[in-house]
């Protein structure tokens, strides 16, 4: 009898093409988010609530009413809010939060407005 590498049971072949569309699905999703800002902000801001043992709710708003690349830091009840004028703004935002997490804890979930805007206008 003449074996083939192609005479693979049913079921193992159905198994691998679906491991092989979970690798591609995969892949697929994460160069995906790579390039979301906000994605990969609010990894920074969950990673450093880790990294701190805390737990708290943060939320993002692009407003679009503000200056190119500004944002505004908010706090209510140890929550953060960020408002920014676009998708860098509120990267900027979230990435000064997940700054001040990790180097103040707690603490840096109150207190007054923060706001951040480009030191130069134009960043090109």
């Amino acid at each position: 009898m003449k074996t083939s590498i192609y005479s693979f049971p049913m079921s193992f072949k159905q198994l691998l093409f679906c491991f092989l569309t979970f690798l591609i699905l995969v892949g697929w999703n994460s160069a995906a988010q790579a390039g979301d800002p906000i994605s990969f902000g609010r990894r920074a801001v969950n990673e450093a609530l880790v990294t701190r043992s805390l737990k708290a709710a943060f939320d993002v708003k692009v407003t679009g009413a503000a200056p190119p690349e500004s944002f505004s830091i908010t706090f209510k009840k140890g929550a953060a809010f960020i408002a920014a004028a676009d998708t860098n703004g509120a990267l900027y935002g979230l990435l000064e939060l997940a700054e001040r997490i990790h180097r103040y804890g707690r603490t840096s979930l109150t207190g007054p407005k923060i706001t951040g805007h480009p030191f130069l206008r134009d960043r090109r």
